[in-house]
């Protein structure tokens, strides 16, 4: 399927599909929907059943379940690879569309893909951005649901596809202006930290300069203070000697 938040019962059952961003549209009364999934090989998956909503569906207009069995099948060839072969679903979409109409169902072939917003935003490097994509099929009754027109069904692709890039094109620059301002903004504290850490260092030096001269001027006070002692010293001992001289 495709969204992270599991699979929906509305689509599971068939009366709705995933849209954009992987919203939730319920399809009306006479609309059944069968999911197509996405990923690698999708096909077997999609194969493998059929919804609740399209059962009953197929079952009121009386069409065989072995036709949309052999459907199913044709289709799944489609989905061998790394996700649907959209023109090999058209073909096979094409190849039974008469088996459809014989029962009064018009089968749509719908699919829509967006930019995956959250991995654009996370991107740090120049590229083109992840695209996502849902896909499904739309089986309408002709009579309950005469009225029905399906959105996204594969003939309006292209202008889907062009309206939501619109939609997306704000969206996206501003994404890059907040990431352009993060970038601003980090490259300030860099600056400042770089900053900090010379005027640090610096600060470093200086005491350690400072201290070397105390050091020093301890030392040759020090040194001054050994000289006078030891010339007050033989001073003492002259007078001494003169004293005994005079004896």
């Amino acid at each position: 399927m495709g969204n992270c938040g599991g699979r929906s019962t509305v689509v599971k059952d068939g009366a709705g599909f995933y849209g954009k961003d992987w919203m939730i549209t319920k399809v009306p009364t006479g609309v059944a929907v069968h999911d197509m999934g996405s990923g690698a090989k999708p096909g077997a998956s999609f194969a493998a059943k059929i919804p609740e909503n399209l059962q009953k569906l197929l079952k009121d207009k009386g069409m065989d379940t072995k036709a949309y069995d052999e459907f199913k099948t044709e289709m799944a060839k489609a989905g061998e690879g790394d996700g649907w072969d959209s023109q090999k679903v058209k073909e096979v979409c094409k190849t039974f569309e008469p088996k459809f109409l014989t029962s009064e169902l018009k089968l749509y072939y719908c699919h829509v893909s967006w930019t995956d917003m959250v991995a654009f935003k996370k991107m740090t490097a120049v590229g083109e951005p992840p695209m996502l994509t849902s896909s499904w099929l739309e089986i309408v009754d002709q009579k309950k649901a005469s009225s029905y027109t399906s959105k996204y069904e594969d003939a309006k692709a292209e202008a889907v596809a062009k309206e939501i890039a619109e939609q997306e094109k704000a969206a996206k620059e501003q994404i890059e202006k907040s990431k352009a301002a993060a970038a601003a903004t980090g490259a300030a504290a860099a600056s400042d930290a770089e900053k900090e850490k010379a005027a640090t260092k610096i600060q470093a030096v200086a005491r350690g300069n400072h201290d070397r001269k105390e050091v020093a001027a301890k030392k040759a006070a020090s040194k001054d203070g050994d000289k006078k002692e030891e010339g007050a010293a033989k001073k003492e001992e002259k007078k001494e000697e003169a004293a005994e001289k005079k004896e």
